[in-house]
């Protein structure tokens, strides 16, 4: 069994990352002092493997606020559905979106399918969709990236 989404953020949290940043001057590659990006910065990358390609839109036809989250299935044997779940990076929790689970289309053969949801706040940038299977186990797959 892998790793909960809660063991990922706290081994987050706990590092801290440095990345060299090489900027253009004046069309001449000139190297930066090391910058040190904390956890809170950034959206925590949750990999799994019933879901890939989790991808927004920023845009909606739900309206100007919004955008749009598309993801794909690899497989949808023993899922449940979907949940839509927006990541706080200042409190570190998760907030769910959807007021009730998204049936998935393809529980019952097994097969793969394509997915949206036209009602994500365009303030959200760290979106996530959550697989809930039949045994009530679930598995959290992002961020969503631009697409």
């Amino acid at each position: 069994m892998g790793v909960h989404p809660e063991e990922e953020i706290i081994t987050m949290v706990k590092m801290r990352v440095t990345v060299l940043v090489v900027s253009l001057v004046f069309g001449s590659l000139a190297a930066s002092q090391p910058v040190v990006a904390t956890p809170q910065d950034a959206c925590p990358t949750i990999n799994c493997t019933d879901v890939v390609n989790v991808l927004y839109d920023p845009f909606s036809t739900y309206g100007n606020n919004f955008k749009t989250l598309y993801w794909t299935t690899v497989s949808e044997t023993n899922l449940a559905g979907f949940n839509i779940l927006i990541f706080d990076r200042g409190s570190r929790t998760f907030s769910q979106l959807n007021g009730s689970l998204i049936p998935c289309e393809f529980c019952t053969t097994g097969g793969s399918g394509a997915y949206q949801y036209i009602a994500i706040p365009k303030n959200a940038s760290c979106v996530y969709v959550q697989v809930v299977y039949q045994s009530a186990s679930a598995e959290t797959c992002g961020p969503a990236l631009k697409r």
